[in-house]
């Protein structure tokens, strides 16, 4: 079955590549000795025009790989639009979706969606594609790697700004840090100022 790849993912399997010694032993061994590379593929098609995107959704049974952020925006709303209609299609999820989110909505079941066509105009996308959710996969560091990270920083910084993730969990994070390291950690408001000096 074709995989069609869109969206920044080629640029980080590039760097997987062109970096193979901070990989697993097992995908080290299989780049540098064995010459294969499991990030390329004969059945892997990156997608480099936005005009082929009606024809990859045409042309029959197919895997699409295009990074989602949440299904807030990028290439996946473009494919979802034009998949979304119809239950023989399917959604599936391989990282966390933010509350309040589109990501989240969908894996929570909802039944159409507000999107936007080419013009900038709204509309409204019947869902009736099956949503599918494979939990453990992240993109992103956790709360151990990011301390640890923190903690192993020369020189010590004076102040941490936690500004990517949930309210709750940025503040967390912040007060955790002050704590245990000295620092000063902010979790800033939207729209909130700090001078840098």
């Amino acid at each position: 079955m074709p995989v069609y790849i869109e969206g920044m993912i080629s640029e980080a399997t590039g760097i997987h590549t062109a970096f193979p010694d901070y990989l697993s032993s097992q995908l080290k061994e299989q780049i540098l000795r064995e010459g294969r590379n499991p990030f390329k593929s004969d059945y892997f098609t990156v997608v480099k025009q936005h005009d082929s995107r009606d024809e990859i959704v045409e042309g029959g049974p197919c895997i699409i790989m295009a990074t989602a952020g949440m299904m807030e925006g990028g290439p996946v709303i473009e494919y979802f639009k034009r998949l979304a209609p119809w239950d023989e299609n399917g959604l599936i999820f391989v990282s966390y979706q933010v509350a309040g989110t589109m990501g989240q909505r969908l894996q929570s079941g909802m039944g159409s969606v507000q999107t936007y066509n080419r013009d900038g105009k709204m509309e409204i996308t019947n869902v009736n594609l099956s949503t599918h959710t494979i939990e453990g996969f992240s993109g992103h560091s956790d709360r151990n790697q990011l301390l640890s990270y923190v903690r192993k920083m020369r020189p010590t910084p004076r102040r941490v700004f936690f500004v990517h993730g949930e309210e709750s969990k940025c503040s967390n994070m912040a007060r955790t840090v002050s704590r245990q390291r000295g620092i000063k950690g902010y979790s800033p408001d939207m729209l909130e100022t700090f001078k840098l000096a």
